[in-house]
């Protein structure tokens, strides 16, 4: 339900509602390997029941509600900032291709003549900032209680406590996924939490370069989900051989990777996939 507020429409969601398809925050991806749910449909057809502005990203991003089929947060589609919307469907199409359930759905949607993207929406999830904030409460609660009040945790404790409820596998994957499509730009507000479950949020401003071993691993320590050397689980490893080019490629159906805006580029990121299993998965 849609209500306004000093001039600013708001969602009120009802416990029915909370109990509905959405999860939390950018939700778990509804179709299977690509495949598009109800969701993706209501979205690319614009089925749009009510709508309204989301703050806290560089890009125009508006919270939108489908009829019957779950919300979803939408992004303009253009180049603001060095964000591409090619890149947010590119990658959760990649991330299902790899085996990973941690992109949510993500579609290309039009909101009236504005060209964009939505991606599943769910309301239980934490952002990882959020997160990040509570740890550090805590441990300066515990430095109160060691009558060291005032003083500020360590940034390494406060990293490790936050890393610590996240399973490494989804850590792994997550990094994986951005070292393939050459994403530098995971901080903590592009990673949210639900239920225990990491879901990986936003690749916008994903590079898709080409990038060697060495340079790899500088990259991921880039991500605000690295703790030092990450091990891709071996049976992942062995998964991702068996992907031929031409599956890799097919992932990519229905996405522009050919025009100079478009950035996706498929042959740099079947490349970087090459590099991580020459490496048998052990980046750092």
């Amino acid at each position: 339900m849609k209500v306004v507020l000093g001039g600013d429409p708001v969602f009120i969601f009802t416990e029915e509602e909370k109990k509905g398809p959405g999860r939390g925050w950018w939700g778990p991806p509804r179709g299977t390997h690509g495949e598009t749910s109800n969701f993706g449909t209501a979205a690319s057809e614009g089925r749009i029941e009510g709508e309204s502005h989301l703050g806290g990203g560089i890009t125009d991003s508006k919270l939108i509600a489908y009829e019957d089929d779950g919300k979803g947060v939408w992004k303009e589609m253009g180049e603001a900032y060095g964000h591409n919307g090619n890149s947010e469907v590119a990658a959760y199409k990649l991330a299902n291709l790899l085996g990973m359930d941690n992109v949510p759905e993500t579609v290309y949607a039009d909101v009236g003549d504005e060209k964009g993207t939505s991606q599943l929406f769910i309301e239980d999830a934490k952002v990882g900032h959020e997160i990040w904030e509570e740890a550090d409460q805590e441990l300066k609660a515990q430095l109160a209680k060691q009558e060291l009040e005032g003083f500020d945790p360590n940034p390494r404790d406060v990293k490790q406590r936050v890393l610590a409820d996240i399973k490494e596998s989804d850590r792994a994957d997550v990094v994986a996924l951005d070292l393939v499509i050459g994403n530098v730009d995971r901080h903590d507000g592009n990673w949210v939490v639900s239920e225990g479950k990491l879901w990986a949020i936003d690749h916008g401003h994903a590079t898709w370069q080409k990038n060697d071993a060495w340079r790899m691993k500088g990259l991921a320590s880039y991500s605000s989900l690295w703790d030092g050397p990450v091990t891709i689980p071996k049976s992942r490893i062995a998964q991702w051989k068996k992907i031929t080019r031409e599956q890799f490629d097919g992932a990519f159906q229905g996405i522009d990777t050919s025009s100079v805006t478009s950035r996706v580029n498929v042959d740099n990121a079947w490349k970087n996939l090459q590099t991580i299993l020459d490496l048998d998965g052990e980046i750092g």
